[in-house]
């Protein structure tokens, strides 16, 4: 009986042989699975003794395979390196290259997937994964005035400051106020959860106008509502930083 696969993907580096209540099944780690750019890894399994022999399956363990509250790196994790039956059922396969990221450093820890005994992953198992320390508030509050021109200046500012921050939902979290005559919530800070999007929506932030200036209502606002209120989707022991943004930067 042969199994065969992509040779570039290292089809067949780990072989175990597999059986639970729908039969006999040959369980082939495949660890270079969706290069040349992601290289995830994966599982196929393969049936035996059927009286039609059928293809091998991928069971697309990467998808199902995720560690919660961090900004996950599956790229080149290599899942099926390890792979591994449980005589109780199911069996474990692991991708030693997977890392996570907090701010710009990536912790390469790895990872094994739990799966049943029905091909249904149970559980990612990473202990050495640990929670960014990280996490920060940042409202950006914006003079929209008419004393601010040419506004262009305002958001080509933004995006440069933007790009340099970790944003996602355990990192950094950004919202931007905008105040002249009268104050606008431009987004709150769980709005956006990457900074792409944080970039995006900035750029599309139009000037507000008016004769006046309520700076001070504008800080207020953003103290109020968004540090204390019930915008602000992050912990109470973040750090909070207020970023004020005035013609005099310009």
């Amino acid at each position: 009986m042969t199994f065969s696969g992509p040779l570039e993907d290292m089809f067949g580096y780990t072989v175990q042989q597999y059986e639970n209540e729908e039969g006999k099944w040959v369980l082939i780690g495949s660890p270079l699975v969706g290069q040349p750019e992601k290289r995830t890894g994966d599982v196929y399994k393969c049936p035996v003794g059927r009286d039609n022999q059928s293809p091998c399956i991928k069971l697309n363990l990467p998808d199902a395979t995720s560690v919660p509250n961090v900004m996950e790196v599956k790229e080149n994790m290599t899942l099926g390196t390890t792979l591994v039956t449980n005589p109780k059922g199911g069996f474990l396969a692991c991708g030693p290259l997977y890392a996570y990221k907090c701010g710009r450093l990536h912790y390469t820890t790895g990872v094994c997937s739990n799966v049943s005994s029905t091909f249904e992953t149970v559980k990612a198992i990473a202990p050495s994964v640990q929670e960014c320390k990280t996490q920060l508030d940042i409202v950006i509050v914006l003079d929209g005035s008419n004393s601010i021109y040419p506004w262009e200046s305002v958001t080509a500012f933004l995006n440069s400051l933007l790009r340099n921050m970790d944003i996602g939902p355990q990192q950094t979290q950004v919202g931007i106020v905008q105040y002249g005559q009268t104050v606008v919530h431009e987004f709150y800070l769980n709005t956006y959860s990457t900074t792409e999007e944080v970039m995006a929506a900035a750029l599309r932030i139009r000037q507000r106008g008016g004769t006046q200036t309520m700076t001070a209502l504008g800080i207020d606002t953003a103290r109020i509502l968004e540090w204390f209120g019930l915008e602000s989707s992050l912990k109470k022991s973040n750090s909070n930083i207020p970023a004020l943004v005035r013609n005099a930067f310009f």
